[in-house]
């Protein structure tokens, strides 16, 4: 479910960006009125950035740095809340490495500081991948690296829904995989939901 969610995400954030991108070609070319490059050029553009990015896609995943990004977002956000970060990585099903950013120590989150935390890699990377299109239509193809990092959201998604369900007043301990919700400001007495990023090994 969780990939599913990741997918529609991704695809929702590409084809925003390609909208974006095709109405600002079209405001530039009605208000240049300026011939459009010819078929040759075209591809010889398209090609020259889809190229470098679809290499820079490849790298990202390779190396680990696109999680790397996606938590520092977590941990800038957590900073500003007063909060010192630490990140690590954990075992998803077939063994397949993920990253997560938790606090150094434990501590319990209010619902809107929550989910600023756990929204910030979506929104940021969801309003980069806006302007870059806005600002320059080719540079849709570049957006393509970030739309899939906009996907891989889906987990952040997954811990939003939670979060929205809970008690107004309800208090959120990151354990990085896994936050747990407290339902009632006085931990010691409270009821308690555990949810877990769906697909890890236990």
């Amino acid at each position: 479910m969780l990939k599913l969610l990741g997918v529609v995400v991704g695809i929702i954030a590409v084809l925003t960006f390609i909208v974006l991108a095709e109405a600002a070609t079209r405001i530039a070319g009605a208000e240049q009125a300026a011939a459009p490059p010819g078929a040759v050029t075209r591809v010889v553009i398209d090609t020259v950035i889809l190229v470098p990015n679809i290499a820079l896609c490849g790298l990202l995943w390779r190396t680990g740095w696109s999680a790397w990004v996606h938590e520092r977002l977590h941990g800038v956000v957590m900073r500003r809340l007063g909060v010192r970060p630490v990140y690590g990585s954990y075992l998803r099903a077939r063994g397949i490495r993920g990253d997560y950013c938790m606090p150094a120590r434990p501590h319990l989150f209010g619902r809107a500081a929550f989910a600023a935390i756990t929204l910030a890699p979506l929104l940021v990377l969801f309003t980069l991948g806006v302007a870059l299109s806005l600002v320059w239509p080719y540079s849709v193809l570049v957006s393509l690296a970030l739309a899939w990092q906009v996907g891989s959201c889906s987990g952040d998604i997954w811990f939003t829904w939670h979060l929205c369900r809970a008690p107004r007043l309800a208090l959120i301990e990151d354990l990085g995989n896994t936050i747990v919700i407290h339902r009632s400001e006085h931990v010691e007495s409270a009821e308690t939901e555990c949810y877990r990023r769906p697909g890890l090994c236990v």
